[in-house]
């Protein structure tokens, strides 16, 4: 029994060190091919240089001072560097030349972009608040003052921003409505209401009668089907236009006339060129 004994030990021991000899053989090929593999995706100086010759060629500046700057770190002293200082000093002249070039071009499309302002806004009344950095547009034919009936679209433009496109409609009689909602008839079909709240209609009065007023941006989203822009367009092309102002006790009808949708064009068209989105 001793002896069985002995000989399992025996087996159990020699087992255990194939084991790990055979672990330790897996472990060191692991490594060796590690170490192999490591040193050919290692970037050796000529093949930095290469690669920075090629982006400098397709006009990849900051790719190729990218593969200079990593060359001269790790391989100071190869005569690649020599050559890799000289390009990038190259890279640094055309990376001048590039920026040069492109202030160039902004400069034109700016000039351009201005005459095209200018042409565009000849039709428009422009009114400029320097505190506010702003400038108004409206059509020439829209009244300057809220004491004139009017139903017209008007800009704010601060240069650098996103304009803002506005809807104004003026009432002016000798009598209050005390406006509550506004009614757009097309053509004879009741096509959009202005519902409003206590305070968006302003008032006042003067010598020659009372005026009240709605001042609303016009904007892509609504509660009705139609956005904003899709009544503004129905309307210029509407035959006939209706605008019913309706008071708390009494109600007044009023015709957009051609001058007022020509307006209406010419705003948009100016929105547009101004950077506006018509949806």
């Amino acid at each position: 029994m001793k002896r069985v004994l002995h000989l399992l030990l025996i087996l159990i021991f020699i087992f255990s060190s194939c084991g790990k000899s055979n672990k330790n053989d897996s472990d060191k090929l692991t490594t060796e091919k590690t170490e192999v593999q490591l040193e050919i995706e290692k970037p050796n100086a000529e093949k930095l240089l290469n690669n920075a010759n090629t982006f400098f060629l397709n006009k990849k500046i900051e790719e190729c001072k990218k593969e200079l700057r990593i060359l001269l770190k790790k391989y100071p002293t190869s005569k690649e560097a020599t050559e890799a200082k000289i390009l990038l000093n190259k890279a640094d002249v055309e990376l001048d030349k590039i920026r040069i070039e492109e202030e160039l071009i902004k400069e034109e499309q700016i000039k351009k972009k201005k005459i095209i302002i200018e042409q565009a806004t000849k039709k428009m009344r422009k009114k400029v608040d320097k505190l506010e950095n702003i400038t108004w547009y409206r059509d020439i034919t829209s009244p300057q003052y809220t004491n004139y009936n009017g139903f017209f679209l008007y800009i704010g433009d601060r240069g650098f921003d996103y304009p803002t496109l506005r809807l104004r409609i003026q009432y002016k009689d000798s009598d209050w409505l005390f406006i509550e909602k506004y009614i757009i008839y097309i053509d004879g079909l009741k096509y959009k209401t202005i519902e409003t709240k206590y305070g968006d209609v302003e008032r006042d009065n003067g010598t020659g009668g009372v005026w009240e007023w709605l001042d609303i941006p016009v904007n892509k989203n609504s509660e009705d089907i139609v956005n904003d822009f899709d009544v503004i367009r129905t309307i210029i092309k509407g035959k006939d236009v209706k605008l019913k102002l309706i008071g708390k006790q009494y109600s007044k009808v009023k015709t957009i006339t051609e001058t007022q949708k020509n307006a209406l064009k010419n705003v948009l068209e100016v929105y547009k060129v101004l950077g506006g989105e018509i949806y």
